[in-house]
């Protein structure tokens, strides 16, 4: 994952709290979050013992609620608080 300045990455940080637990460890371990090195689905599913699917499911679903919680922060003018605009790269 890619995010364009410290700044950034520390608001994704504050973002990524509003996640659940199982959520958080998905996207820190597949896009390297937290110094995290980055891993694959095969290898997240193997320590969390659910398939390979499922965690594909997880990470979708996180990566949906972040960018829903970017965009209630745009619609009550708190961009600001997340660069002027967030440029995320989930691609690897």
């Amino acid at each position: 994952m890619k995010v364009e300045n410290e700044s950034e990455q520390k608001d994704l940080l504050e973002l990524v709290k509003k996640l659940n637990k199982r959520e958080k460890v998905v996207l820190q371990s597949r896009y390297g979050l937290m110094d995290s090195p980055k891993r694959t689905q095969r290898e997240i599913a193997k320590d969390l013992a659910i398939s390979r699917s499922y965690v594909s499911r997880i990470e979708k679903k996180a990566i949906e609620k972040l960018v829903g919680e970017i965009g209630k922060m745009a619609e009550v003018g708190e961009r600001g608080k997340i660069g002027k605009t967030v440029k995320i790269n989930f691609n690897k």
